[in-house]
């Protein structure tokens, strides 16, 4: 219990004075296995992480396109982000992301 507390305070201090590191996964797509993307959440402080792109009737963001960002956490200066995504990866590139249900479908051809 002691050696909780003990964490905590080191914890809350760090932060405080600003000396937290801040331990991002990827800052670009590149940095992702063939088969992922470096997505961003929606929550606030969200931490940049390699994900799968979509599968087959996974739900998907139609037009979502891979954007170029700066990011800002407590206690570091700005960090430049390439080529994330936002919520959501895309599709894998078998797939394409119907507009009409949202969700990652066979490429027609026709």
């Amino acid at each position: 219990m002691i050696s909780a507390f003990i964490v905590f305070c080191v914890v809350i201090c760090a932060v405080q004075t600003g000396t937290a590191a801040v331990q991002l996964n990827c800052t670009s797509t590149s940095e992702c296995a063939k088969d992922e993307c470096c997505m961003l959440g929606m929550q606030r402080y969200s931490i940049p992480t390699c994900t799968k792109l979509r599968g087959l009737g996974e739900p998907c963001r139609p037009y979502n396109a891979p954007t170029s960002t700066s990011v800002y956490y407590p206690g570091s200066g700005p960090i430049q982000l390439t080529d994330v995504y936002f919520s959501l990866c895309d599709c894998s590139p078998e797939l394409t992301c119907e507009r009409s249900s949202g969700t990652c479908e066979t490429r027609r051809t026709y």
